[in-house]
């Protein structure tokens, strides 16, 4: 039976193509409405993944190339051939699956953990200075090198001598030779900081070398990984050997030696493209995740993964935009197909009436219009991405494009997505050819003269009321919309949800407002007939009634009318709201117009003030510092939570910040005047002070101990001026040159200075703060006339309240003693055990006030 009907309609089908042929003057506009129906479904994805590849090639650009590739690294001790062999295949095998379509290369290295630079004989007095050193190997070096000076590889690199004591020949770096004071055949020690079965190792330079080109991404593992945690302020020098004498001769010297390897992976960056972007982010990410809870210390250092995660998390809420347009416009094209079929229909309704009158059955007469349907929307499904393809490929020509794409072809690529969004479109139209094909498949002859003689004053729509439903769900959905704030939202891990029925929000309002329009239209004629038609012609009163009368062809042009002219305001308005939402997410994310970071204070030399270099530049009109740190809750007796504080200039903020008023319910000036009243004054010294001195007595000598003062000067730089340590029991005064005392290395201040603080700082990291107590006699100052003046005497302690630094600082107390230097009265400072580089003190203020701040409500 299948077959049959197969057959039938493969011989009825060029009967039915015939007659498009003849009718293609009235079909035409329906068949440019198929056509354009799936061109732009599938045109919107061609064109979304056109931008998609110019924003990914942009945000590629921005990184160089060793920004791109991924660098992994992980620590493992003891050394040895297998433990290395197993760790190097775990990493290979498990980025296969995950890495390799977008991996071009894997260069793999490992080196020693730092160890103590010596000469021979001079062992131990190793690590008193800022030398230092590390053993380590690189595949494949001979290409990448020129010997300067001594042999390579196979000459001897790596061998060890027949001396009683085993000497290791090593390659070195000719510049770093040359700060060491290196030559060939120089011998070197390196020390282990740890105990282990020797005390050291004697490595020879066996030859010196120079790179053959230092941007190299081969050389990016000694940078990016061997030398990535050295310090600026030791002098380090790499020691290369063969990595077949590293695990089997030097690991074998040192037992708990640990070795850092690194893999380095080398990202084709043409490889990346918009389809795979995602998908490459979250393997990096998985990559990474995954090995962290297996391997020790691993770390992967790449700035790929994160670019990747903004481009997408942008492209996202640009999608969501562009699809709300794209199903506006889908609903406007299909109405324009249903429409323009039921003219069509209704023109062939009496060749419809007359098959019946003829013997024709209502399915029948439906198959032929099923057939001409899907023979329109097939070839409507074809033609339609390849209309797509070509025409956003000539809007690189456009002037909007020249900046972005030079004036070229725009790049367009077929991709089975929009071959599906074609086929979904060509799906649609059919459907909606069918919807007035079903209705006239039904009609008798009867029912045509009934028609013709007395047309429904009410359509399908009015008689049912499904304007009205559309309109109640369409305001139901807007209420949620508007609750909601947005199309997306964050899900509870943070990943960001789409609502896919608020999408469609738009376009079912669009649609509702013009069928509720399409309901009181006949009326409205009707009223405007009856009232004007005493002053109109009479052709034109006829006209109003005939509409009245009869307003259902009137009523699908002037639906479709609405629709378009509906679209064309919300596109108009809508292209407004891009370009805010636009501007709103580049401010959010910088803050202001421009944003300094990783800005850093001048750690010597003379205190400058932070912003006055960048006010003076033209154009600039108000500059505001911040700072964002990371703080931990000591109030907690067990674990700590992590804070992110933001310290803001409340007298700059405002002017500088960009801000909305839905980010918080008070105005970011009402937040600025309530973070003002926290603001501690201090005492401010003396212009022409020269020392600081505090007289005081402790309870007992605590030579690690130290006395400390914290300053701010004028340019709002705060220092702390260590006045020497509790080494005694009785009254000491505790002196400081305030200018003249600092070091080459530290900030000369200001005038004029404001003490901040004062207490005292356990100064051994390894040793608790044990509880004790000082007297204060007096805070005093001497001026460059050698005059004294007190800053203060204690004869109260009104003006003074105890620091909150930790937990611990919950136990002091400060109160008066009658003991004093002068018989008269001090200050009585008592402190409980507590951590140690931790301050515990006194600051000047006439009562306590916590810090205020302001917190984020989640």
């Amino acid at each position: 039976m299948k077959m049959e009907g197969l057959a039938k309609i493969i011989r009825v089908w060029p009967l039915i193509v015939r007659r498009l042929i003849v009718n293609w003057r009235t079909l035409s506009t329906v068949i440019i409405g198929v056509v354009l129906a799936c061109s732009i479904m599938s045109g919107t994805v061609v064109f979304f993944d056109s931008l998609k590849e110019i924003a990914l090639d942009d945000v590629l650009k921005s990184l160089d190339k060793e920004e791109i590739n991924i660098l992994v690294q992980a620590e493992k001790g003891p050394t040895n051939a297998d433990e290395a062999s197993t760790l190097n295949e775990r990493i290979h095998s498990f980025s296969e699956g995950l890495l390799s379509s977008h991996v071009s290369e894997i260069l793999h290295g490992g080196r020693t953990t730092t160890l103590f630079f010596s000469y021979p004989g001079q062992e131990q007095n190793a690590g008193k200075d800022n030398s230092r050193t590390f053993f380590a190997y690189l595949p494949n070096l001979q290409p990448h090198i020129t010997i300067t000076d001594g042999i390579f590889g196979g000459n001897g690199l790596g061998e060890l001598t027949s001396e009683e004591i085993s000497v290791i020949k090593v390659l070195v770096n000719v510049q770093d030779a040359a700060n060491f004071g290196l030559q060939v055949g120089d011998r070197i020690s390196a020390v282990p900081y740890w105990d282990d079965s020797v005390s050291h190792v004697t490595a020879e330079v066996a030859g010196t070398f120079e790179k053959n080109n230092q941007d190299d991404l081969y050389w990016s593992i000694e940078q990016k990984g061997f030398m990535y945690s050295a310090s600026d302020s030791f002098k380090t020098i790499p020691l290369y050997l063969n990595e077949d004498v590293y695990m089997e001769h030097l690991a074998s010297k040192f037992l708990d030696l640990e070795t850092t390897y690194v893999w380095m992976f080398d990202i084709d960056r043409e490889s990346i493209n918009s389809s795979n972007a995602s998908n490459l982010a979250s393997n990096i990410t998985y990559f990474g995740n995954r090995l962290e809870s297996e391997l020790n210390r691993f770390v992967i250092r790449t700035e790929l993964d994160k670019s990747l995660q903004k481009y997408d998390t942008r492209i996202l809420f640009t999608k969501l935009q562009m699809y709300v347009v794209l199903i506006m416009i889908t609903f406007v094209v299909l109405y324009y197909v249903v429409a323009l079929s039921s003219l069509v229909v209704e023109e062939r309704r009496f060749e419809v009436s007359k098959l019946r009158s003829r013997g024709a059955s209502s399915s029948q007469i439906l198959s032929v219009f099923v057939i001409e349907g899907a023979t329109i929307s097939f070839f409507a499904t074809l033609l339609g991405p390849l209309i797509a393809v070509g025409g956003i490929s000539l809007l690189g020509f456009l002037p909007g494009f020249h900046e972005i794409n030079d004036g070229a072809f725009l790049s367009a690529r077929l991709t089975y997505q929009a071959l599906f969004m074609s086929i979904l479109g060509g799906i649609l139209s059919f459907l909606a050819l069918m919807i007035p094909s079903i209705q006239a498949s039904r009609l008798t002859v009867s029912d045509e003269r009934t028609k013709s003689n007395r047309p429904n004053r009410l359509t399908f729509i009015s008689r049912y009321y499904i304007d009205v439903i559309v309109l109640i769900v369409s305001l139901f959905l807007f209420n949620q919309l508007n609750e909601q704030g947005s199309m997306a939202a964050r899900g509870v891990l943070g990943d960001v949800k789409v609502n896919q029925i608020m999408l469609a929000v738009p376009a079912i309002m669009l649609i509702a407002s013009a069928l509720v329009i399409l309901r009181i239209f006949p009326l409205v004629m009707s009223i405007a007939s009856r009232v004007l038609s005493r002053y109109l012609p009479v052709g034109i009163t006829l006209i109003m009634w005939q509409i009245s009368r009869n307003p259902s062809n009137y009523s699908r042009l002037l639906l479709l009318l609405i629709l378009m002219t509906g679209l064309g305001i919300f596109v108009s308005s809508f292209g407004g709201t891009l370009n805010k939402n636009f501007e709103d997410r580049v401010y959010y994310s910088h803050g202001s117009d421009i944003r300094l970071s990783s800005v850093s204070l001048n750690p010597r030399g003379r205190s400058k003030p932070l912003t006055k270099g960048i006010e003076s530049i033209n154009g600039v009109s108000t500059v505001s510092p911040s700072v964002r740190l990371i703080g931990t809750d000591v109030t907690k007796t067990f674990g700590s939570d992590s804070i992110t504080v933001l310290g803001i200039d409340t007298d700059q903020f405002e002017q500088s910040a960009w801000y909305r008023d839905d980010f918080s319910e008070s105005s970011l000036s009402k937040i600025s005047d309530t973070l003002q009243d926290t603001d501690t004054k201090g005492i401010e010294l003396p212009d022409r002070s020269r020392s600081f001195g505090v007289l005081v007595k402790s309870d007992k000598s605590r030579p690690t101990t130290v006395l400390v003062a914290r300053m701010k000067d004028k340019n709002g730089r705060y220092l702390s001026y260590d006045l020497g340590s509790l080494d005694s029991g009785g009254w000491t005064l505790k002196q400081v040159e305030i200018f003249g005392n600092r070091g080459r290395f530290q900030v000369f201040p200001a005038r004029p200075l404001t003490l901040i603080s004062i207490g005292i700082v356990e100064t051994i990291p390894q040793k608790k703060l044990t509880s004790g107590s000082i007297l204060i006699d007096s805070v005093r100052v001497r001026l460059s006339t050698g005059e004294v003046v007190n800053l203060e005497d204690f004869r109260d302690i009104n003006g003074w309240q105890i620091i909150d630094s930790s937990i611990s600082s919950a136990n002091d107390r400060l109160g008066i003693s009658e003991i004093s230097a002068k018989s008269d009265s001090s200050a009585f400072f008592t402190w409980s055990e507590g951590p140690p580089i931790t301050m515990r003190g006194i600051y000047p203020s006439t009562k306590f006030k916590p810090i205020s701040a302001i917190v984020n409500s989640d």
